[in-house]
């Protein structure tokens, strides 16, 4: 679910696309969009990697640390 391909080129809209789409699927009910739109607003100086099982926590890649941070 990396937001840029090994070309650097940025897919943002298909990762919006396809995050809205899980977490739908996950956690029905929820404004999906919205939510999605906030787990990418924390991508400073991180790449969002993925979301947890049962979309309870999202997985980024910290680039300074070089490490994957759950939150």
């Amino acid at each position: 679910m990396v937001t840029t391909d090994s070309e650097g080129e940025t897919r943002r809209h298909d990762t919006f696309v396809n995050l809205a789409e899980e977490l739908q699927i996950q956690r029905g009910g929820v404004q999906s969009g919205k939510m999605a739109e906030n787990l990418l607003r924390f991508e400073t100086d991180r790449d969002l990697v993925g979301i947890g099982q049962e979309a309870e926590r999202a997985i980024y890649y910290e680039t300074a640390s070089q490490s994957l941070v759950a939150v």
